[in-house]
């Protein structure tokens, strides 16, 4: 079989981002790809600046249903033996796809995910790890940012400079080639989580299935990061708020749920509120922070814990 990649990009809102990525990815020197585009509900044009182009498919959701969700929707769309995630606010170079494939080719590994570039031009921090009750509390109380060498983030490698190619526990699904025979074995996208940490979730299942994750150093695209996400940031915490909360009642004992859940739904807003008002001294981080927050009780209360 010629290996193929369907290229699944889930878009909201993303305007020229996403004019720029699929352009990226036109130009790419590995040329067997298809683009499947999922477009969330968008209410603007974003879609409709696409050139056209055979190897672009655009779907229509009449609304937001959320990462994972727009994943499995494209499932059924894919022909190829490889699926990439990729974001809409990333841009990847000629050699991206041709270099990923040539190292899936000849290598025993079920996902890769290459470096990342952010605004500032510096690398990104985008190789994540499995929490514990220790690291998570590290992370949602922000105990990180003081020192991330001793209180280590419980989701993101913050204390690693990722400047080394290495098998990694997980890689950010801004950049993620996996083999599709995987994905269909264990499963795709648990569409529980709206958006954040659907793609950790994946990770997790697929290395306890015993099968590797790579990252490569060599291999650099360029990511905005935080995308479309920045338009709405209270959301954007009430997701993330969200998504923790899922991760932690699915993968955690029952005792391990409990003890995080009471550190998630009531330390934590307090350490973010004080960041914003003692150390950032922002009254909008205060009220995004409140409204994220607003919105995390009530779905905690509309489905009663």
């Amino acid at each position: 079989m010629i290996d193929k990649i369907d290229i699944l990009i889930i878009n909201w809102n993303a305007g020229e981002m996403l004019l720029s990525c699929v352009n990226s990815v036109l130009s790419s020197n590995f040329q067997n790809f298809s683009i499947i585009i999922m477009d969330n509900g968008s209410s603007d044009d974003s879609c409709s600046r696409l050139p056209l182009n055979e190897k672009i498919q655009i779907h229509y959701l009449d609304q937001n249903f959320g990462f994972g969700n727009a994943c499995n929707q494209a499932l059924k769309y894919c022909t190829g033996n490889y699926i990439l995630l990729l974001n809409p606010d990333a841009v990847i170079n000629e050699n991206t796809l041709q270099q990923a494939m040539d190292f899936m080719q000849n290598n025993d590994i079920a996902v890769y995910g290459t470096a990342q570039l952010g605004d500032n031009g510096k690398l990104m921090k985008t190789c994540g790890r499995y929490p514990n009750f220790i690291t998570f509390c590290n992370d949602v109380l922000g105990l990180y940012q003081l020192n991330n060498k001793f209180f280590k983030n419980g989701f993101i490698q913050y204390d690693w400079s990722h400047n080394e190619s290495k098998q990694v526990q997980h890689v950010m699904g801004s950049f993620y080639l996996a083999r599709k025979n995987v994905i269909q074995e264990i499963g795709f996208m648990d569409d529980r989580y709206f958006v954040y940490m659907e793609d950790l979730d994946l990770s997790l299942r697929i290395n306890k299935a015993g099968y590797k994750i790579y990252y490569d150093t060599t291999n650099i695209i360029y990511h905005k990061g935080g995308g479309v996400s920045q338009q709405i940031k209270s959301t954007r915490l009430f997701y993330a708020l969200h998504a923790k909360y899922c991760f932690v009642q699915k993968h955690f004992s029952t005792l391990g749920f409990m003890l995080s859940a009471f550190v998630l739904i009531f330390l934590s807003p307090l350490s973010r509120l004080v960041f914003s008002l003692v150390i950032k001294r922002s009254k909008i981080e205060l009220f995004q922070t409140l409204g994220g927050y607003y919105k995390f009780y009530q779905y905690l209360l509309l489905r009663k814990i």
